[in-house]
């Protein structure tokens, strides 16, 4: 009787003895997890970084090219900005085009043309393009102004 208790206490002993060893090797893997959480979580704020760095110069590139053919042709008429935005898991650019004189806020993705939306339109491929590595393309241009104004 004394051996079949000793037994069963040997037996208990050695789960216990496995259930520790196997508790210690999952405290270390988890610790592993959370060092690996933390450098993504670094690697993370490091790519949002450099994408909204990205952004601002993109930003600033964009509006100057734009901004400066608006004031070429109609001086201190209309206003062109570029905001980035994040929908649906992913960043859009915002388009707003704005008449300095009333305040109105134009879409140039739903506007029917004219002047100066036609013109914005053309600087902002212009600027578009401009941002290629490859800039030795020739831009052949067919009456791209054919509707601004007499002048």
């Amino acid at each position: 009787m004394i051996n079949k208790i000793r037994d069963i206490i040997a037996r208990a002993q050695g789960v216990k003895d496995h259930l520790e060893s196997e508790k210690e090797r999952l405290s270390l893997d988890i610790e592993n997890i959370k060092n690996e959480l933390l450098e993504v979580d670094k690697a993370q704020a490091f790519i949002q970084k450099v994408a909204s760095d990205t952004q601002s110069k993109l930003k600033f590139h964009i509006e100057d090219i734009v901004n400066l053919a608006l004031d070429s042709v109609f001086p201190n008429e209309y206003e062109f900005k570029v905001d980035f935005v994040p929908m649906r898991g992913k960043t859009e650019a915002h388009i707003v085009f704005t008449d300095k004189r009333s305040g109105r806020e134009i879409d140039p993705m739903i506007s029917n043309g004219g002047g100066a939306v036609d013109l914005a339109c053309f600087a902002l491929r212009l600027a578009c393009h401009t941002l290629e590595r490859d800039k030795d393309d020739i831009i052949i241009l067919d009456e791209p102004f054919k509707f601004l104004s007499k002048d």
